[in-house]
C-alpha cells in the first residue's frame, strides 16, 4: 500500500495517487448509479402523468355518474308526482260521486218526506171527515177511522221503503268511493316501489366508482414510496460524493 509516516505519529495516510486511483474505481459506479437515479426520475414522472391522466378520468366518470343519478333521481320525482296527481284526481272523483250519492240521498229522503207530510194532511183529511161523520154515526165513523189507518200504514211503508232505496244507494257509493281509493294507494305503492329500484341501482353505480378511485389512490401511494426511496438513496450518493470530494 502507498503510504507515509508523519514522524508525529504511526497512522498510515493514502497518498494523492492512490486516492486518485481509489477514486477511478468509484467514478464509474457513482456515475451509473446517476444514471439509474435520472431513468427512476423520469419513470416517476411518466407515472405521475399516468396517475394524474387515470385520476382526471375516474373524476370524470363519477361526475358523469352524479348527473346520471341526479337525472334518474329527478326522474323518479316526476313520475312520483305523476303518481300523485292522478291519485288526487282519483279521489276528487271519488269525492264528487260521493257528493253525488249524497244529494241523490238528499233528494230521495226529501222527497220521502214529503210524501209523508202528503199522507198525513190526507190522514188529516180523512180524520176530520171521520170526525164530522161521527155525529151521523159512529159505525160510519170507526170504518173511516180504519181506512185512515189502513193509508197511513200504507204510506210509512212506502216512507220505509224508499228510506231503505236510499240508504243502499248511498251504501253502494260508499263502495265505490273505497275500492278507487284502494286503486289509487296501490297505483301509489308501485310508483314508490319503481322509485326505490331505481335509486338502488343508481348507489350500486356509485359504489363501483368509488372502488376505482381506491385502487387508483393505492397506486399513487406505492408510486410515492418508491419515489420516497429513490430519493434517500440520491441523499446517500451525495453524502458519500462530498465525504470523498468528488463534488
Amino acid at each position: 500500500m502507498n503510504a507515509i509516516l508523519h514522524e508525529d505519529c504511526e497512522a498510515p495516510v493514502l497518498t494523492n495517487e492512490a486516492i486518485e486511483v481509489h477514486l477511478s474505481y468509484l467514478r464509474p459506479a457513482i456515475e451509473a448509479l446517476t444514471a439509474k437515479v435520472d431513468k427512476a426520475n423520469e419513470a416517476r414522472e411518466a407515472g405521475d402523468a399516468m396517475l394524474a391522466d387515470k385520476i382526471d378520468q375516474a373524476n370524470k366518470a363519477r361526475e358523469a355518474g352524479d348527473a346520471m343519478l341526479a337525472e334518474k333521481i329527478d326522474q323518479a320525482n316526476k313520475a312520483r308526482e305523476a303518481g300523485d296527481l292522478m291519485l288526487a284526481d282519483k279521489i276528487d272523483q271519488a269525492n264528487k260521486a260521493r257528493e253525488a250519492g249524497d244529494l241523490m240521498l238528499a233528494d230521495k229522503i226529501d222527497q220521502a218526506n214529503k210524501a209523508r207530510e202528503a199522507g198525513d194532511l190526507m190522514l188529516a183529511d180523512k180524520i176530520d171527515q171521520a170526525n164530522r161523520d161521527r155525529a151521523a154515526g159512529d159505525a160510519m165513523l170507526a170504518d173511516k177511522i180504519d181506512q185512515a189507518n189502513k193509508a197511513r200504514e200504507a204510506g210509512d211503508a212506502m216512507l220505509a221503503d224508499k228510506i231503505d232505496q236510499a240508504n243502499k244507494a248511498r251504501e253502494a257509493g260508499d263502495a265505490m268511493l273505497s275500492d278507487k281509493i284502494d286503486q289509487a294507494n296501490r297505483a301509489r305503492e308501485a310508483g314508490d316501489a319503481v322509485l326505490a329500484g331505481k335509486i338502488d341501482q343508481a348507489n350500486n353505480t356509485l359504489g363501483d366508482l368509488s372502488k376505482v378511485v381506491n385502487k387508483i389512490d393505492n397506486r399513487q401511494a406505492a408510486l410515492l414510496w418508491v419515489g420516497g426511496g429513490l430519493v434517500a438513496l440520491i441523499t446517500i450518493a451525495i453524502t458519500v460524493g462530498k465525504a470523498f470530494n468528488w463534488f
